[in-house]
């Protein structure tokens, strides 16, 4: 009957009574059968959205994230956009939703928002969503009553000059160069390319030719982030040749914990999780056991990452967020690795202290107290939420949370609920103030729905996945990455070093591409980023030589991505200034982008004594200087017959790869390459793991196999007088 009706009405408009348009506003979703007759149809406009302006774009931008907007949040949500106060699936809009924009013309589509922000950008972004999901009429005000008044000047002009652009039809070369052309704008999703050019410009671009730093910071509640001003970061390195910062929005790899504020994990009831301002760290320290009850959930929220975006957007400097895509689940570490596991004293340290795991571990399958509170309750509410029955925390089970098919039913849920609730939380409230981001572990997520999202919240960043072949650089996947990881070959607990020769590989790379551009295909195709590809050195031979088939993907950009001191966030600082000059060099003037990992003050074996968290070390950021504005006009000097590190871990030499010579430390400082200590009831460690954290890891009470502790079997870092030894060792 509705549609009959409405029919007759629209013919009685356009046919009896000769008007030039007909205007049918039903509020919202409708059956798509009353526009069927009419598809193409520019004089017939059906109003699809008439509410108040915060229930299209909500702060944040997160639907989700406003229960009382949404009758049931199991189910995610849709962008913000006409959809937003929709429930997928279950409100079965989803038959009209696939026509708008498509069968249903842009110009056929309106929207009405009455009480939306005062705000020039509220009103771009309002538009511009439209746009992007099959909408051109809009009217919007900032007016409470919605229809009795017009909008303010500046909220008039901002709709008059946001949709100017659809007085113009898009630029042929939009499809030229594979993309879409739709109603003001050059649809580039599905390309590695900007639509800020008609999809001619790879998104990377930007990056190409520069050089930028990247480090970490634990997440969580913890005493480092009561330390952290990033202004701090940006005082230091204004007016230098630093392009980007690669930021962990994560706890590092770990991704337990964040560095801003998520309010899922708040409801779950996951503690500690997330940055909290004000708590005095004398009073609620490791040492109290009312630290493990006080009432931390009322302490305001912190916003790290906000902090840092600001903080760089006032310097011009861009931020790419690192995501552990493991996830809180810790899909590829395990739980003996979750900050709150009572047997992980690095996350003990770090904050872990906060939580009552000895209490909470029985009800949660743990009855000897040694779990993971957090990591079970969150993958407890996945199983409830995503229909998941019969999972376990056994390893070994085929239904297990770590199960090595890495395909049971509630692992699939959890990289699903990963997408959706966390990253999604995250890439939705930041929008495009992200320039790209750097996935670590990419083989434990659901890369599709991640990437699906990146492209729908923020179409221009550039994506980068830990996953896939290391040496030569290659674009590992296609139509989903825009610059390659760049991770250079494992470091195996110290035995590959970063300026090993092995990793020379990545600079032959860059000097191979399309102009900083590399390709899926690449000759020769194996992987030199293995310890087992090669043993001996490959770059030495004179008829070595990378190739790229540039017709076999999407261009990434070739990007290298290496520690300037043994370890990823800690160690010596170990380049020679020249050797890291000319690597940078190279791969830059090719082309390709070069980013250093650094450490932070504080960090093991740092010598700064500020307490300000933000800041890069001070001998590191000296260091870094003398190499960006190092002269090696005079030629290179560090190729490929004269790229080997000279290492003195105190490991054996046989661990070592080829990529570096050895020089034995002392016979008192000599580690025992035999030693092992069951570190987990799964696995054992031996000095490389004492030595990687050798501030908290040098303990009495890491005994071995053979009775005999840490600090007495790993001289090289647990002795004050051996060149290992950090500068202090914390309680263990």
């Amino acid at each position: 009957l509705a549609v009959a009706t409405h029919n007759e009405i629209v013919n009685y408009v356009l046919n009896t009574a000769n008007y030039d348009r007909a205007v049918m506003n039903p509020g919202g979703p409708y059956y798509e059968a009353i526009m069927s007759p009419y598809y193409g149809n520019q004089k017939v406009i059906t109003v699809l959205f008439e509410n108040e302006g915060a229930k299209y774009m909500p702060q944040d931008n997160d639907c989700l994230a406003y229960p009382e907007y949404l009758w049931d949040e199991t189910k995610g949500s849709f962008p913000p956009g006409p959809w937003c106060p929709y429930v997928p699936t279950s409100d079965g809009i989803e038959a009209i939703k696939n026509v708008i924009g498509g069968s249903i013309l842009p110009g056929q589509s309106a929207v009405m928002l009455y009480s939306s922000e005062n705000s020039v950008v509220k009103t771009n972004s309002i538009i511009t969503s439209g746009l992007r999901q099959g909408v051109s009429w809009f009217y919007v005000t900032d007016s409470s009553t919605p229809w009795s008044e017009t909008p303010s000047q500046a909220i008039l002009d901002a709709q008059k000059d946001a949709l100017a652009c659809l007085d113009s039809t898009c630029d042929a070369a939009c499809e030229i160069n594979g993309g879409t052309c739709k109603a003001g704008y050059c649809d580039c999703s599905q390309t590695n390319n900007s639509g800020s050019s008609n999809c001619s410009t790879p998104r990377a671009s930007w990056m190409s030719g520069y050089h930028g730093i990247g480090y970490r910071i634990p997440g969580g509640t913890s005493w480092a982030s009561t330390q952290f001003h990033a202004s701090a970061l940006a005082n230091q390195i204004q007016g230098s040749s630093v392009k980007w910062v690669i930021f962990g929005l994560s706890s590092g790899a770990f991704g337990d914990r964040y560095v801003a504020p998520h309010p899922k994990l708040a409801e779950i009831g996951m503690r500690a999780t997330t940055p909290k301002s004000g708590i005095d760290f004398n009073t609620y320290s490791q040492g109290n056991p009312a630290s493990k009850t006080f009432d931390l959930p009322s302490y305001p929220d912190m916003d790290m990452f906000d902090d840092m975006l600001t903080q760089m957007e006032a310097i011009g400097v861009k931020v790419i967020a690192y995501f552990a895509a493991q996830g809180p689940a810790m899909l590829k570490a395990g739980e003996g690795s979750s900050f709150d596991n009572p047997i992980y004293a690095a996350g003990q340290n770090t904050g872990g202290y906060f939580v009552d795991s000895a209490t909470q571990c029985p009800n949660l399958g743990a009855p000897d107290g040694q779990c993971s509170p957090s990591l079970r309750k969150w993958v407890n509410w996945v199983a409830s939420t995503y229909s998941v029955t019969g999972h376990t925390f056994d390893s070994n089970a085929s239904t297990g949370v770590w199960s090595a098919s890495g395909t049971a039913p509630i692992q699939v849920a959890l990289k699903d609920a990963y997408a959706d609730h966390i990253f999604g939380h995250y890439v939705k409230k930041y929008g495009d103030r992200i320039a790209g981001f750097w996935f670590d572990q990419g083989g434990d997520a659901n890369r599709d729905k991640i990437f699906s999202l990146i492209r729908e919240y923020n179409p221009d960043a550039v994506v980068a996945w830990n996953e896939g072949s290391k040496i030569p650089l290659r674009n590992n996947n296609p139509n989903q990455e825009d610059y390659t990881y760049g991770h250079m070959l494992p470091h195996k607990s110290n035995a590959n070093p970063p300026d090993g020769c092995y990793n020379y590989g990545m600079v032959l790379s860059a000097e191979a591409s399309d102009s900083g551009f590399v390709y899926s295909g690449v000759t020769p195709s194996v992987d030199y980023g293995v310890t087992t590809t090669a043993t001996s050195n490959p770059y030495s031979d004179p008829s070595f030589q990378i190739t790229y088939d540039t017709s076999s993907s999407n261009p990434s950009l070739a990007h290298v991505y290496l520690p300037f001191q043994e370890m990823w966030n800690s160690g010596e600082m170990i380049w020679d200034p020249r050797q890291a000059k000319e690597w940078m060099k190279r791969v830059t003037d090719a082309g390709g982008a070069f980013t250093w990992a650094v450490r932070r003050t504080g960090c093991g074996g740092c010598s700064s004594g500020s307490l300000e968290q933000a800041k890069i070390n001070d001998e590191d950021w000296a260091a870094l200087q003398v190499v960006f504005g190092l002269d090696v006009s005079d030629g290179y000097q560090f190729d490929s017959t004269n790229c080997e590190c000279l290492s003195t871990f105190g490991t054996n030499p046989s661990t070592l790869s080829w990529g570096c010579d050895y020089i034995p430390p002392p016979e008192e400082c000599t580690n025992d390459g035999a030693w092992r200590f069951e570190y987990t009831t799964e696995s054992f460690k031996g000095c490389n793991f004492v030595c990687k954290g050798a501030h908290q890891r040098c303990c009495a009470s890491y005994v071995g196999t053979d009775l005999v502790n840490a600090i007495n079997a790993c001289p090289y870092c647990c002795k004050s007088n051996c060149d290992g030894w950090p500068g202090y060792i914390n309680s263990c």
